[in-house]
């Protein structure tokens, strides 16, 4: 059956019914299971890998190299070209800080071999670089494919057991607590679920913010998902930062957010007026505070600008 399923790889459809000379796979969040097939096949025929860190990408391979003899073996029927040796590739840093400079400085050539590119953990291009080199492959007309597989985000979402049609994607919140309010209530404005990643080291703050910004609110934390001492939680924000003050808090968080009532803060004011954002969406928030119409309020301040 393995064989069987291994012959398959491969088969879709590619963009422009090209063969890709780029890969974007998605890496597990924990547990080295998750890993997919074809993200075993396009990391055995890669040439060069495009990576946030190469220790931890050398690492992958080593791991998976050790843990999946068989099923490896038996993609190398299909192909010979596939190894998970690292040696066997060349391992290039490509992260948010140095991204713009290297693609600015690539020459076609680069583009003859196979390429893949993967994130530390989880799916590039949300929250993880990623994003810049498919715009880089559009622009330049090359095709390019990228993997399904492991994501916090969409799991997170269906580990909450909340029904709704759609919610918000915050990504990580501001580090400075102003911001995080003002971010926290522009968020909640499309009366959807709003879901956002949060670090072990401004977990409990950001839950004091949410206790002030939306006591009555529906909390599911979770975390370390698919690891050893996965944990989640359900609640008010209040409820929830009780449960942890006996819980090891460490680890990457998503939190997921229902807001059931309306803030009224009129304190932060200034702040969403002084903020880079559309008179639009400064006319929801504003509209909010003041339990007045937005239409009235857009009409204020396109008169002042």
């Amino acid at each position: 059956m393995l064989q069987e399923e291994s012959k398959n790889l491969g088969k879709n459809t590619i963009l422009n019914n090209s063969k890709p000379v780029l890969t974007l796979i998605p890496t597990p969040i924990g547990n080295l299971k998750d890993i997919t097939l074809r993200s075993i096949e396009a990391l055995g025929r890669a040439e060069v890998v495009l990576c946030e860190d190469t220790r931890i990408a050398k690492k992958l391979y080593t791991l998976l190299q050790g843990r999946f003899a068989e099923i490896i073996n038996s993609l190398r029927m299909v192909s010979s070209a596939i190894s998970l040796d690292s040696n066997t590739k060349t391992f290039i840093s490509f992260h948010t800080h140095n991204q713009n400079d290297y693609l600015a400085s690539l020459s076609p050539d680069f583009f003859t071999k196979e390429i893949i590119y993967l994130s530390d953990a989880g799916s590039p291009s949300i929250c993880d670089p990623g994003a810049a080199l498919v715009a880089y492959a559009q622009t330049h007309n090359l095709p390019y494919e990228v993997l399904p597989g492991c994501c916090a985000l969409t799991t997170a979402w269906a580990f909450s057991g909340i029904a709704s049609q759609g919610f918000v994607f915050g990504g990580f919140l501001a580090h400075k607590q102003k911001d995080r309010h003002i971010q926290i209530l522009h968020l909640i404005t499309s009366n959807l679920p709003v879901i956002v990643y949060e670090s072990p080291h401004r977990l409990l703050e950001t839950l004091k913010d949410l206790i002030f910004l939306l006591p009555d609110a529906s909390l599911f934390a979770i975390k370390e998902m698919t690891k050893l001492h996965q944990q989640h939680f359900l609640g008010t924000p209040t409820e929830v930062l009780k449960a942890l003050h006996s819980t090891n808090i460490q680890g990457e968080w998503v939190l997921i957010i229902q807001a059931n009532t309306k803030a009224s803060l009129t304190l932060y004011e200034d702040d969403i007026c002084a903020l880079p954002l559309a008179p639009k969406t400064k006319a929801k928030l504003l509209a909010r505070l003041h339990k007045t119409s937005t239409k009235h309020i857009y009409k204020t301040l396109l008169e002042n600008t």
